[in-house]
């Protein structure tokens, strides 16, 4: 997780920030979500399998990067 903060939920990583370029861009936040499908949503690679990539292109997407985030620490609980 080198230039990334992680999201842990007990011992289960769910989601990760750029602290660096670690990302394609600053805006990007790492979910694990395996099996989604969403056109918001591209497939990445990651700590392991099922991890997607959201991109935050305004403040409008916080309440959407919430939802996954809230999705993805339920997923992995």
């Amino acid at each position: 997780m080198f230039g990334m903060i992680g999201f842990y939920h007990g011992k289960n990583i769910f989601a990760a920030i750029p602290r660096t370029r670690a990302a394609e861009t600053a805006r990007s936040l790492l979910i694990k979500l395996p099996g989604l499908d969403d056109r918001r949503l591209k497939r990445t690679t990651g700590p392991g399998s099922g991890w997607v990539t959201y991109e935050l292109e305004s403040a409008n997407d916080i309440t959407d990067a919430l939802t996954w985030l809230e999705r993805a620490y339920e997923t992995n609980s």
